[in-house]
Parts: C-alpha cells; sequence; structure tokens
C-alpha cells in the first residue's frame, strides 16, 4: 500500500483503519499533492479481491489501476470532511437507534 502511496503523491494519511490478522482490511484516506483525497478500502489475506489480484498475476501498474477504479476521489479536502462528517453522524444514528428483542 505504501508504493501505491507514493506513486500517486499522497502526502499525508488521513484517516487508517485496519484489522491485522491472518486475514483482515485496511480502510485509509490520503491527501494527495493536488489537493485531492484518495479513500479506499480493501481486504487481505483469505478475501476475495485480494486473492483475485493474486490469481490474475496482475502487475503492481494493474493493481494500481484497479484501486484507482474501485477508490473514491474527493476534488478537494473540504469535500472530503464534509463527507466524513456525515458518515459518522449516520455511523452514531444507528448505534443509538433501539434494537428489537425477540423474547
Amino acid at each position: 500500500m505504501e508504493k501505491v502511496i507514493n506513486e500517486l503523491k499522497g502526502t499525508e494519511i488521513l484517516r487508517l483503519e485496519y484489522k491485522s490478522e491472518d486475514s483482515g482490511f485496511v480502510d485509509i484516506d490520503v491527501l494527495l499533492d493536488d489537493c485531492r483525497v484518495f479513500s479506499y478500502k480493501y481486504y487481505y489475506g483469505s478475501c476475495v479481491k485480494c486473492d483475485d489480484w493474486w490469481s490474475r498475476g496482475l502487475t503492481d501498474n494493474e493493481v494500481k489501476g484497479e484501486m484507482l477504479d474501485d477508490a473514491t476521489i474527493f476534488n478537494t479536502k473540504e469535500d472530503y470532511e464534509k463527507w466524513r462528517q456525515m458518515y459518522e453522524e449516520e455511523k452514531y444514528r444507528h448505534r443509538l437507534w433501539p434494537q428489537k428483542r425477540i423474547l
């Protein structure tokens, strides 16, 4: 991932969440040198996407291309921050909703 970030000309990691075990995920948002934000989540280990890249024998450039196709690119850091705020508010609302109990 670090190699791809460098090739995309990333200047700052804005957010990074991950689970690092035999299989897991990385969810990363990176500020690019042109002030856009690259946002991408991927799974590794026994995951479908990573195994797919490996089984197809993709080069680093081909993986980068697929990541760019699947990524969300925000035109400005402000657009990204507005989206993150809405995302966090929505996530918080879902935690507050009462759960149905089945007895």
